[in-house]
């Protein structure tokens, strides 16, 4: 499946809900990755909305810690 461009975004946040990095989707790809800050130790999220190539929306949210 590719995603379709523009339409799918990936963003990392904190555990406060603060944006600390984001990202559109620049062209159609089976791949979509992001670079990210330097970050503390603490509670992040990777949260991310693919769209289909058929339509179908694709939202999740993928949870890490970050220790010392």
């Amino acid at each position: 499946m590719r995603a379709d461009a523009g339409y799918s975004t990936i963003k990392l946040e904190n555990d406060h809900g603060a944006v600390l990095a984001a990202k559109a989707q620049p062209k159609a790809s089976r791949r979509f990755s992001m670079d990210s800050p330097r970050l503390a130790p603490g509670r992040y999220h990777v949260v991310y909305r693919v769209l289909s190539p058929d339509g179908d929306m694709l939202r999740g949210r993928v949870d890490f810690v970050v220790d010392e």
